[in-house]
């Protein structure tokens, strides 16, 4: 009898999109074990006895959330030694133990590139409302049912509590210019400023830019008179964060999180800023001290917001939930299926380059 080779095993988290070439390919090559987290404690178990020889990781979105996160040490040191490669189908890492992991000698890749016109999409998504009061608007319109009654109600805007007063209608038509103190903007020839202006920052400011606005942003060093000719839109260098934003009406936050970007925007900063700024942020949600913002938002030192991230996400302050002027998303930024569809991509190019070239195409 001929003995065929044992398939490498790859343990995959969560759903997986299935329907693709490159899905298929990779499953006829290795033996891919669906496995849906339920406890610390039970995956430990199971990696330490049915999976103890599984030689890859591929963690889809949600990825280890369901237990804390992979950075724990009984969990990593229950990592059997024959495991080479975690494989993250999205961009953020911060739920795993990067450097521990690395110690096991185990290679952690992650998807950079993959949503970046997507996550520019719902920042300029969240600008717009900000600079508009969609979230006004709509949340009235909802309400009457009436077009010539929704922009009514909005003169009443309560601006220390971000709420309307839906008992009072204005006796005047309101075309929809002003919501409260504040006044609805178009975001032509006002000036963004972009704080992280990697791939996903450059691609926020492309498409901002294309509305009109003057685009500034954050990086230790001025671009190269080449990477600026490549960008094809003009933008202007800020050493410090205080800096960028004295310039920034619209602040966007594109950072990632690290002990020095952890609530960059605070009450300090904030006051930087000038009065009536947006702030958007599609970064990180502890980017943000969440109480200052609110703060800032009630005595409008800042008018309006847009938050895909949140500080204590999964979970939505009311004080925020509360507010009209704040257009919430729950983390929508990659989230289009050809972005999807991407990261899933790159997860399976990163793990067949770990265990059959053992040169990882984006190490962590």
């Amino acid at each position: 009898m001929v003995e065929y080779p044992k398939m490498r095993k790859v343990l995959v988290i969560e759903e997986v999109e299935t329907d693709y070439p490159e899905y298929d390919k990779f499953a006829k090559d290795y033996e891919l074990i669906r496995y849906k987290l339920t406890t610390k404690e039970q995956f430990i178990a199971d990696i330490k006895g049915k999976y103890s020889d599984i030689e890859a990781i591929w963690a889809l979105w949600l990825g280890f959330m369901p237990i804390g996160g992979l950075k724990d040490d009984d969990v990593i040191e229950a990592l059997p030694a024959s495991m080479k490669v975690l494989a993250i189908a999205s961009v953020g890492y911060d739920q795993y133990g990067v450097e521990k992991l690395k110690a096991r000698g185990i290679t952690v890749t992650n998807s950079p590139g993959f949503p970046n016109v997507a996550v520019a999409e719902i920042a300029v998504h969240l600008a717009l409302s900000a600079f508009r009061f969609t979230t006004v608007f709509e949340t009235a319109l909802r309400e009457c049912r009436n077009t010539i009654a929704a922009r009514k109600v909005v003169a009443e805007f309560d601006k220390q509590i971000g709420s309307l007063e839906t008992g009072k209608v204005s006796t005047l038509f309101q075309l929809g210019q002003k919501v409260g103190i504040n006044s609805a903007l178009s975001l032509r020839g006002h000036t963004a400023g972009i704080a992280g202006f990697g791939q996903i920052g450059k691609e926020i400011g492309r498409l901002l830019s294309a509305f009109g606005m003057n685009i500034h942003y954050l990086k230790r060093s001025p671009l190269t008179a080449d990477e600026q000719a490549a960008l094809g839109y003009h933008a202007v260098h800020h050493a410090s964060f205080e800096s960028l934003a004295r310039a920034s009406e619209l602040l966007v936050l594109a950072l990632p999180l690290t002990p020095a970007t952890e609530y960059i925007l605070n009450e300090k900063t904030i006051a930087a800023l000038p009065d009536g700024a947006k702030i958007v942020n599609i970064g990180r949600g502890k980017l943000i001290d969440q109480k200052a913002l609110v703060n800032a938002l009630k005595n409008n030192k800042i008018s309006s917001a847009g938050l895909d991230v949140f500080e204590q996400e999964p979970l939505i302050e009311s004080e925020l939930a509360n507010r009209q002027d704040v257009t919430l998303l729950p983390h929508l930024g990659c989230a289009s299926l050809d972005a999807y569809m991407n990261g899933q991509a790159n997860a399976i190019k990163n793990i067949r380059a770990v265990l059959e070239t053992s040169k990882p195409i984006h190490p962590v």
